[in-house]
């Protein structure tokens, strides 16, 4: 019996790592799908999705609220300082969810 375990232990060692890697990605990958974006997630990836930065997002979402430009540069400083979100970007985000389905 000691031949036979010897033999499939190269055999079954690797197959084991390869198993509980591929339940550890389908474990991760159905915890992400399950997941909803938080407003600055969505943020970003709406960035990437229209190809700009967050801070063209900020005067785009503040073109709808009439705002001045100095008043949106600080706005911008701020979220990057400290992750206050304006209201007109929130709501911004918002109605892109909605346009996504997601909301």
């Amino acid at each position: 019996m000691e031949a036979f375990n010897a033999d499939w232990a190269p055999i079954l060692f690797p197959l084991f790592v390869f198993l509980y890697i591929y339940l550890l990605y389908r474990v991760e990958k159905r915890f992400h799908q399950q997941r909803t974006l938080t407003d600055e997630e969505f943020l970003a990836y709406l960035a990437r999705v229209y190809t700009c930065s967050e801070y063209d997002l900020f005067h785009a979402a503040a073109g709808e609220w009439n705002l001045s430009g100095a008043g949106i540069d600080e706005d911008f400083k701020d979220y990057l300082k400290e992750g206050n979100m304006p209201y007109y970007v929130k709501d911004f985000i918002r109605k892109a969810r909605k346009e996504a389905g997601e909301g």
